[in-house]
């Protein structure tokens, strides 16, 4: 069993109904004691830091491991492979990473080179780039195709683009980035456009 959560859209507030990732849940594995034990035991009206504490509590304690990009796929073992598309807050996003490390717990932070809500050259956005990475997590790219679409006539450079920020993104924080999310990817052939992992 191998279950994929992301954590979308992070916003200032803190508030995703938790809805949304029992019904991911559910959809990915069949049968999941978690899911059963979650509405069971607590009352998730909202998606608050601490109910995102417990839940993770619960996974752990049912010997579910969470797993990166890089590791191995086992179908035959709990897994949950953790990712986190950072679409405004890089302030919430650093709460999660705290809350994740203090239980021993590894994700993939998606960055989004053309968010709406953080500058990822600003200092105080780098720093808090800074402080994930140094609480284990690995850093992916949340790549924006719609505005590759926007400034190009082809695909002919999309591949060439997204290099380029993923360069960019590994000399300012020193990590290897090795996958890709896209954001809002309603689009077509989005996968052809560079030979990485893709989430």
């Amino acid at each position: 069993q191998i279950i994929i959560v992301n954590i979308h859209q992070l916003v200032e507030s803190g508030y995703v109904s938790i809805i949304l990732i029992i019904r991911l849940l559910v959809h990915c594995v069949k049968q999941l004691d978690i899911v059963h034990e979650v509405i069971k035991m607590n009352d998730f009206t909202d998606f608050t830091l601490e109910n995102y504490k417990i839940l993770l509590k619960l996974c752990k304690k049912n010997g579910y491991k969470f797993i990166g990009y890089n590791d191995n796929i086992m179908l035959d073992e709990k897994q949950i492979l953790l990712r986190h598309d950072v679409d405004y807050s890089m302030r919430r996003a650093v709460k999660l990473a705290e809350i994740e490390s203090e239980e021993e717990i590894k994700s993939t932070y998606f960055i989004f080179s053309h968010s709406e809500g953080y500058n990822l050259y600003e200092t105080a956005t780098s720093q808090m780039v800074k402080r994930i990475i140094s609480l284990g997590h690995n850093i992916g790219l949340h790549v924006d195709y719609g505005f590759i679409r926007m400034i190009l006539k082809d695909n002919s450079s999309a591949e060439e683009i997204v290099r380029k920020e993923i360069d960019e993104i590994q000399k300012i924080y020193g990590v290897n980035v090795t996958a890709c999310s896209f954001h809002q990817p309603e689009y077509q052939n989005v996968l052809n456009l560079c030979n990485m992992k893709f989430a």
